[in-house]
C-alpha cells in the first residue's frame, strides 16, 4: 500500500514537473530566444575611417531606435543590416564594413531593448514591427528607392529580412546562418522534444513558409561549422527558394565570425545580387 501511494506521489511530481516545463516554455519563450544587451562603446565605425552619424528612428509615438548610418557621397546602393537574437550592431562591424567599402550606404540599427533603442523585452511582432520602421526610414526619409535596397540579415535577422521583404518590395537579401523556423530549431535541442513544442510555440519565424513566396534575388551562405543553427537549414531554406538564388557553405566559419573567416564570401555575395538586379531591373 505504502509502495503504491509512493509512486502515485511519483508519478503526480513527475505530471507537475512536466506541466511546469510546458508552462516555461511557453510563458518565458521570448527569454528563451531573445537576448538583448548594451551596446559596447567600442567598435564604431570611425575606428576604420568609416564616417557615420548615430541616428534615431521613430517606431511609436514614445519608442525609438538606435543605429548607424553610414552614407556614401554617391549612388543610391543602400543595405539595411539586421542583427540576431543576441547581437547587435557593433558584433557585426566586420560585415557592416564590408558593404560600405563595396560602395553602399548602410543602415544598421539595434532592436527595442537592445543596445541604446528604447527598452523593453522583444518579440517576434515588435522586431518586425522595428525593421518595417527601418525600411521606412531609408525609402520615405531617406528616398532610396525599393529596388536599391538590399537586406543583409545574420541568423535571426535572416528571418526578420524574410518577413520584410515578403510585405515590401526590396531588390534583394543576403541571408547568413539563418534557420528554417524556431520548431525546427526546437528540435536540435533533445530536450525540447519531449514537450509539444508546436502547441507551445507563439514566437514562430516560420521562414520556410515565407520564403517560397518570394520573387526576388537572393543570396545565403552558411558557415559549415555552425553549432548554433545547422548549416543544412541554410541549405533548406536555399532549396525551396525561387530563382535567382545562390547558396554558398563556408569552411572553417562558425555562426560568428564568417566575415572575419572569410570577407570573400561577402563580397561575392554583394556581386552576385548586383549582377542579378541588374538583370532583373535593367
Amino acid at each position: 500500500m505504502a509502495r503504491r501511494i509512493m509512486v502515485g506521489w511519483l508519478l503526480i511530481g513527475l505530471v507537475l514537473l512536466y506541466l511546469g516545463g510546458c508552462g516555461y516554455l511557453f510563458f518565458g519563450q521570448r527569454r528563451i530566444i531573445f537576448e538583448p544587451q548594451a551596446q559596447p562603446l567600442h567598435p564604431v565605425p570611425s575606428d576604420f575611417a568609416l564616417p557615420y552619424e548615430t541616428i534615431t528612428i521613430p517606431v511609436t509615438s514614445t519608442q525609438q531606435l538606435t543605429g548607424w548610418w553610414l552614407p556614401q557621397n554617391k549612388g543610391d546602393k543602400t543595405l539595411l543590416f539586421l542583427h540576431g537574437n543576441g547581437g547587435l550592431t557593433a558584433y557585426n562591424f566586420q560585415a557592416i564594413a564590408l558593404w560600405s567599402q563595396a560602395g553602399y550606404s548602410v543602415l544598421a540599427f539595434n532592436y527595442r531593448g537592445y543596445g541604446q533603442s528604447s527598452p523593453g523585452f522583444p518579440q517576434e511582432s515588435q522586431v518586425y514591427q522595428d525593421a518595417a520602421a527601418a525600411y521606412t526610414f531609408l525609402t520615405e526619409t531617406k528616398g532610396i528607392p525599393a529596388q536599391q535596397l538590399t537586406i543583409h540579415g545574420h541568423s535571426l535577422g535572416g528571418a526578420i529580412a524574410i518577413e520584410l521583404a515578403q510585405r515590401y518590395p526590396v531588390g534583394g537579401l543576403f541571408l547568413e546562418g539563418t534557420f528554417t523556423s524556431m520548431f525546427a530549431m526546437s528540435t536540435t535541442k533533445p530536450l525540447y522534444r519531449i514537450f509539444p513544442v508546436s502547441f507551445l510555440l507563439h514566437q514562430r519565424f516560420n521562414s520556410a513558409a515565407k520564403i517560397t513566396q518570394l520573387q526576388l534575388p537572393i543570396f545565403f551562405c552558411h558557415g559549415e561549422l555552425d553549432e548554433t543553427v545547422p548549416s543544412t537549414m541554410g541549405a533548406q531554406l536555399w532549396a525551396i527558394a525561387n530563382e535567382p538564388k545562390q547558396f554558398q557553405a563556408v569552411p572553417g566559419a562558425d555562426h560568428h565570425n564568417l566575415a572575419a573567416v572569410t570577407p570573400t564570401t561577402i563580397q561575392q555575395g554583394i556581386t552576385w545580387l548586383e549582377t542579378k538586379r541588374a538583370l532583373c531591373h535593367g
